[in-house]
């Protein structure tokens, strides 16, 4: 039997504001956590964002969320009643499909949901949703603005 992937739904704006954190980081790729109320369940509507520093090494082609960011996300989360849903980062140049450095360097965060923010040379930018599970990475339909 096959499983219903779920969409990932955006509140009013996070398109705009995550497009806005792309572009304030380019050429650098833009990572942070997607955030929900904390008692809406596994398939929350995304109502905020929270951008952590990039700490790759080479963050024009892949990014890293060092895990004392990433606690520290958790948090404030948790202080403001909201959980950590999923991750978000930008291709600066490219598309908003995995890359291999995404493939081969995504931590284990199955079930969680993955959003990729592109700023392609010559073409519009894209938001695209994912989610990660062990067989790898799936699209997940995108709802919101």
């Amino acid at each position: 039997m096959l499983e219903t992937v779920q969409p990932l739904r955006l509140a009013p704006g996070l398109s705009s504001q995550l497009l806005a954190l792309a572009r304030e980081a380019y050429p650098r790729e833009v990572c942070g956590v997607l955030l929900a109320p904390a008692d809406a369940g596994e398939h929350a509507s995304i109502d905020s964002v929270c951008a952590l520093p990039n700490r790759a090494r080479d963050a024009g082609v892949c990014f890293e969320i060092a895990a004392a960011d990433l606690a520290r996300a958790g948090q404030g989360a948790r202080r403001r009643g909201q959980a950590i849903q999923g991750f978000f980062h930008s291709h600066p140049d490219g598309d908003a499909r995995p890359s291999p450095a995404d493939l081969a360097g995504c931590p284990p965060w199955d079930g969680y949901a993955q959003l990729i923010v592109s700023l392609p040379i010559g073409r519009g930018p894209e938001i695209r949703a994912y989610g990660v599970a062990p067989h790898g990475w799936f699209d997940r339909p995108l709802i919101g603005d």
